[in-house]
């Protein structure tokens, strides 16, 4: 199904969010490292004071690192999206959003991560920029398949050119 057909019909963008499953487990692993996150603070309470500087600063970066990842698999289920219209794409990760106009995408590249990860796409533009789409944990569609089936693979797109260019 082409995506032209899709877009005679819908008016809206389309906006596909993380998957339940992915998020259930997102929530699950926050709420495990909320509780790692609390060890160290009330072992340390109850330890009394320290001593070496080395157990407080290894103590201090370990419970830095989980916030951070507690944080990140807080907010990414809920903030995560790609948003497509007819003329652009825009994906919104936890800590920044990136977007791409559909005229300046030049060609998609699909990856496939080795043993059984996630697949997600990369749309280059012309001035080189490229845009990752992690479609693996997202809930797409037909719409989405179309959008992205439309912009040509790179090695397509190279073939096009270097053909296209040959006598020159």
């Amino acid at each position: 199904m082409d995506a032209d057909s899709y877009w005679g019909q819908i008016s809206d963008p389309l906006v596909y969010r993380v998957r339940p499953i992915y998020r259930l487990c997102l929530y699950g692993f926050a709420l495990l490292e909320g509780f790692f996150l609390l060890f160290p603070l009330v072992s340390s309470a109850l330890a009394g004071p320290v001593h070496g500087y080395g157990d407080f600063a290894s103590g201090v970066l370990f419970t830095l690192l989980v916030a951070w990842l507690t944080l990140f698999c807080a907010l990414y289920p809920t903030r995560a999206f790609v948003r497509i219209t007819s003329d652009a794409i825009e994906h919104r990760w936890v800590f920044a959003t990136e977007s791409m106009r559909r005229d300046e995408v030049t060609g998609r590249k699909r990856f496939y991560a080795k043993k059984g990860g996630r697949e997600y796409y990369k749309l280059v533009s012309r001035s080189g920029r490229e845009l990752r789409i992690d479609d693996g944990a997202l809930n797409v569609d037909d719409a989405f398949d179309a959008w992205l089936g439309s912009i040509p693979e790179i090695e397509e797109h190279h073939r096009l050119c270097a053909e296209r260019y040959k006598g020159f």
